[in-house]
Parts: C-alpha cells; structure tokens; sequence
C-alpha cells in the first residue's frame, strides 16, 4: 500500500473537492442534480477509505457543510479537524503537507474556473472577486515559502514547481489577469496536483469501472430468477478486483438443490500475492480461495455456510472461504460460523450488499482491496 504521507496528500486533494464543489453547485448552479449528488458522495467515501487506510478516524461529512468562499479559506488552514489528528498521529511534516495538498487543489479549481470564465465571456473576472481569490492565494504562497525547506524533504519534484508559483504570483501582482501568467499558473496547479495524486489516470479508470458494476449490482433484485445474473455480476466484480494478483478467477460448478449454481475459486499457488493473502496461506493452509453467491431474497441460514464448511474441509482446498449474500447476517448464520472456526479452524468471511460495494471502493481509492478484507478478518479475530 502506499505511504501514509502519499495517503494524506490524496485526503487534503479530496477534502478541497468537496469544499469546491459545495461552494460551485450551492453559489453558481443554485442547486445539486443527481450528477452533482454523486461528486460530492464519491469525494466524501475517498476521504472514508483513505482515512481508514492509515488508521484516522475522519468525520468526512463535516466538510460538506462548509459553503462560502471565506468559510473555505479558514477551514482548510484552521477549523479542519484533520490537520491536527495529522499532526497527532504523524508529525508536523504530515500536517503541512496535508494543508500544502488542500491549498493547491482549491487554488486550481478556483482559477481553473476563472479561466474557464474569462474563456467564454472573452472578459475579465469581476474586480472585487479577483483581488479575494488573489489575494488569498497569494497569501498561501508567502506562508508556505517560509517552511520550503519542508517541502523539498518531502518531494523535490513538487519543490521545484512550486519554486515557479512564487515567480508567477509576482507576475500576476504586476499584470493582473494576464491570459498567458493566468494558463500559466493553471498549468502549474494542475502538475503539482498530479505529482501528489500520481496514479490518477488509472484511479479514474477504477472509478468508471466500478460505478459500472456497482449500477449492475443495484439493479439486479434479489431472488432465484436473477440468480445467474447475480453471479455473474460478482464474478465481473472479483475479477476487477484480484485479477492481478491473481492470475485468474475459475468458475467451478457446484449442485445447489436442483440448480447448477457457480463458485468463484482462486487459485493461491506458490506466488506471492501480497501480504494478506500470505497470511492466509499459511494461518489456513489455503490452496485456492473459495468464493460463494447467494441471491436470496431473504438472510441466509446456517445450512448455505455449512455446505460453504463442508468445501473448505477438504485438504486439496484449505480453510479459508468468502461468502456473499445480499442482506445483513442472522444471529444464527453468524453462530455457525463461530462454530466453524471453533470446531475446524475455517473461517468464511461474510460480505452483504454493502460490504461488497465498501470492498469494491477500497479497491477503487486504493487500487487494492485487500485491507478490507483484512479489517474484517481482524475484527473477527478481536471479537471470538
């Protein structure tokens, strides 16, 4: 996984997101549309995940209540909580950087927009808001020019074009809304903004992907005549997921009543898969991870885990499965799973509706899913 300091980088670029578009779709558009809805949601489970990824509890909610532009400027410097549980749990170099990640961001969306406006009205950006935009951006340059030293430590190449927006902010104080030191200063936002967020490209295409799948999931009902499609769905998501690491997912019949229902087998080979799937290797005497579906319309019960059970007994398979189902667990399913364990060392990991969508979304902020998988086998280990 990456460094918890390229995580907090990518949390400060999330947080200004959300503070942007609250502030573009609440004082510009007047109002939120579905599309606009969903920005905010997709912004706010990325500080979720990434939060979580390095162990920081994070109200991500708080940010969407901020909505002026003065409102913004303070919170991202003074009222966001987060700047101080960076400086808590890592050191005063993560906080900088958490608030250098939130000032730049903001900065392009802002003059990203004023760009855009100048562009299409062929005019200049009104005065009065000009000089506040300015001006506050200006600031920021003279407060983080005085801890530089900071930031070359943290990464040289974001050293160096900030170098350039110091010579930039002195162009513009003299030209004002220049064309030319206006594309300029975008320019330069918007490289420092893809050196924190590196892998944005292929986080995009994560993130295309996995709204797919999850818009397949939401409109495929539970219930016996949506069972193959439901499988196939998981399949398409397991695939997304853990192919690589793994090589492949094999689609394994298996009878279930009088239909043919389908297993997700992984096979875990003598390759190394990552950390977590280490583990289970050799805490599980895992040779394949065993994957099942179940689309009913209603909890499943002990009986669905204990054919689950009965597979991972089997020397040639090991210990270890998933089990997916579209609701919440019953009392009695999580009893046999205790009795599972207890009795033969299996444990099955349970994943409803939900856990299967914050399962894809970690793999989609993180670009891997295993941590959840982990937190989850984690939680069980705490709790038996």
């Amino acid at each position: 996984m990456e460094s918890s300091l390229k995580i907090i980088g990518k949390l400060g670029l999330f947080t200004s997101t959300i503070l942007w578009k609250n502030l573009y779709f609440n004082n510009i558009l007047k109002e939120l549309g579905e599309k606009e809805e969903e920005e905010i949601f997709e912004a706010c489970k990325g500080i979720k995940i990434l939060s979580r990824a390095i162990e920081v509890k994070i109200n991500e909610r708080s940010v969407t209540k901020i909505l002026s532009a003065n409102e913004i400027f303070d919170y991202i410097l003074l009222d966001d909580k987060v700047n101080e549980i960076a400086s808590e749990s890592f050191g005063q170099e993560y906080k900088f950087y958490y608030i250098f990640c939130k000032y730049i961001s903001i900065n392009l969306h802002i003059f990203n927009f004023i760009k855009a406006y100048r562009d299409e009205h062929n005019v200049d950006f009104e005065d009065e808001e000009w000089e506040f935009y300015f001006s506050n951006f200006a600031m920021f340059i003279r407060k983080f020019s005085k801890d530089k030293g900071t930031l070359e430590i943290i990464d040289k190449e974001i050293f160096d074009s900030y170098n350039d927006l110091e010579d930039i902010v002195m162009e513009l104080q003299q030209l004002g809304q220049d064309t030319t030191v206006l594309n300029k200063l975008v320019h330069t936002l918007d490289k420092i903004s893809n050196i924190i967020f590196n892998d944005f490209p292929m986080y995009n295409q994560r993130l295309k992907r996995g709204r797919k799948l999850l818009e397949e999931l939401k409109l495929c009902p539970p219930g016996h005549g949506d069972w193959r499609k439901y499988e196939n769905i998981c399949f398409k998501i397991l695939r997304e997921m853990f192919v690589p690491p793994f090589k492949k997912v094999i689609e394994q019949r298996s009878t279930e009543s009088r239909d043919q229902r389908r297993d997700a087998v992984l096979p875990l080979n003598n390759h190394s898969y990552g950390d977590f799937w280490s583990v289970i290797k050799e805490e599980f005497n895992s040779k394949h991870i065993i994957v099942e579906f179940k689309n009913y319309k209603e909890p499943i019960k002990k009986d669905q885990l204990n054919q689950l059970r009965l597979y991972l007994s089997r020397p040639t398979i090991g210990r270890f499965g998933i089990l997916i189902n579209r609701f919440e667990f019953s009392k009695e399913l999580l009893n046999a799973r205790r009795r599972a364990f207890e009795e033969s060392k299996i444990l099955i990991l349970l994943l409803d509706d939900e856990m299967l969508k914050e399962l894809l979304y970690t793999y989609i902020y993180l670009g891997k899913a295993e941590s959840y998988l982990e937190d989850l086998k984690t939680d069980f280990d705490l709790s038996y």
